[in-house]
């Protein structure tokens, strides 16, 4: 696997790197308009928008 946006991560990708998943994903800053995946980075999705604080509220 090399270096792919969250998107294209597939179920056995997912399977095969669980702890390298988690650590891209959390904490959740952004969600992918196109698939609904979230990350901590926005260069790790192809159509990212910021999520807003859910503690600034």
């Amino acid at each position: 696997m090399g270096k792919k946006n969250l998107c294209e991560w597939t179920k056995s990708d997912l399977k095969a790197k669980p702890g390298k998943y988690a650590r891209l994903v959390l904490p959740p800053r952004y969600l992918c308009t196109a698939c609904g995946r979230v990350a901590s980075d926005a260069d790790r999705l192809c159509k990212p928008v910021r999520l807003s604080d859910p503690t600034s509220s």
